[in-house]
């Protein structure tokens, strides 16, 4: 008698079975849209990093000030709004002539714009200031420390002379800064 090995399966499925046995097959955590998904999104994310690291913002300064009426010419009785503008000294400064200045009349008043006249040199103490400027108590309370000095040449629509005695808010342009710094301080 002949000695068969005989299956119960198909000779054909067999050798396709031994075959698929042999192949190597990773496993499938993720499927292809969520794969792309992914690539997309760290695309992204280096992209907004990118733009983080070279994009530049600008960086301001807040002081408060007076608005001065100044008589330019006392015959005619013409005269001229100007600002008067104190920084706290916590860090040098240096800001030039005929830089632009954001001015504001707290509450309701209006927005302005004005323009550094000159920058008076050194710094100032409170009780120096008061003298100099002859500064009352509302005007000498936004002194409270050693101040470095602007005069600011004022634009519409703060030339009106109903503002003149009126205390202004600043925001003084002192440079420029990565946004990304920002992230880090």
């Amino acid at each position: 008698m002949k000695d068969h090995q005989h299956t119960i399966f198909r000779e054909n499925a067999w050798a396709a079975y031994q075959e698929n046995d042999n192949q190597t097959v990773l496993p499938r955590f993720v499927t292809p849209p969520v794969f792309l998904f992914f690539w997309i999104f760290a695309g992204l994310l280096l992209s907004a990093g990118g733009i983080a690291w070279f994009l530049e913002i600008p960086v301001y300064a807040a002081g408060s000030g007076i608005l001065l009426e100044q008589q330019i010419s006392p015959l005619s009785g013409v005269s001229e709004m100007r600002a008067l503008l104190f920084l706290p000294a916590n860090r040098p400064l240096a800001i030039p002539n005929g830089a632009s200045i954001q001015l504001q009349v707290p509450g309701t008043g209006p927005n302005g714009n004005g323009q550094v006249e000159r920058v008076e040199p050194g710094l100032i103490s409170p009780q120096d200031a008061r003298k100099r400027y002859s500064l009352n108590d509302a005007s000498a309370s936004l002194i409270t420390g050693p101040s470095m000095i602007l005069l600011i040449r004022v634009v519409p629509p703060l030339l009106d002379h109903v503002y003149a005695g009126s205390i202004v808010s600043a925001q003084v342009p002192i440079g420029s800064q990565r946004l990304l710094t920002f992230l880090f301080e």
